[in-house]
């Protein structure tokens, strides 16, 4: 059986069989593929706690018919100030859950699997909820650029594509748009998004029902 190695981001895992995961992984040089991780979930496996959601892992994997099996599994970062805060991680399961439902399989697309890197990067830092909408604000709409849903300047706004498609995500949490066009372009990425896959995106529906109960913190 054939083995290769590889760098990615663990973006979903369900249960398989009796004691495995099954593992969404997003790659730079593989794109998305699904990878079995065998006995993952017993207490004494030393896979268990490398294969959690947003992990940056170095695998091997040995390809099998339809599903890949991971062999070993090493943990590059974990972030774990962005798992420490409920609307951390409910930003991150919002990127993770774009990245599923709009990647194909086994699509190399390494400037996606970049932007992941980077956004996961960014929202781990010590930054306000309002400076991490921003990030994945920006996030949303560089997705859409490199997979070709959106197109620069569609959106009609001068300011928002030249600052957010651009700039670096640790700068553009600092920056301070005004807030109506904020909202206005966000409702129109996410019009476009929620029209492209046909389906609400459950993490902006997460999010909002935390800002409605205003349990997200500005600090």
């Amino acid at each position: 059986m054939a083995t290769f190695k590889t760098e990615g981001i663990i973006v979903q895992r369900r249960n398989f069989d009796e004691s495995g995961r099954l593992l969404t992984i997003l790659t730079r040089d593989h794109g998305k593929i699904l990878a079995i991780a065998k006995g993952a979930r017993k207490l004494t496996s030393r896979k268990g706690a490398s294969v959690e959601l947003f992990n940056h892992c170095k695998f091997l994997i040995a390809s099998g018919k339809s599903l890949g099996i991971v062999i070993e599994v090493q943990v590059v970062k974990h972030y774990p100030n962005l798992k420490s805060k409920l609307s951390k991680v409910g930003q991150g399961y919002l990127v993770l859950e774009l990245i599923d439902k709009f990647c194909a399989q086994n699509i190399e697309v390494p400037q996606v699997f970049d932007l992941v890197k980077e956004t996961l990067e960014v929202l781990e830092r010590p930054i306000t909820y309002p400076q991490r909408k921003n990030v994945i604000l920006a996030f949303k709409y560089r997705l859409m650029l490199l997979l070709g849903f959106a197109a620069p300047h569609m959106f009609g706004l001068r300011e928002f594509p030249r600052h957010f498609g651009l700039t670096d995500l640790s700068k553009v949490a600092f920056l301070r748009p005004i807030d109506r066009e904020i909202k206005l372009i966000e409702r129109k990425i996410d019009e476009l998004i929620e029209k492209t896959v046909e389906s609400r995106i459950n993490g902006n529906v997460f999010l909002g029902q935390l800002e409605n109960l205003a349990r997200v913190p500005n600090r």
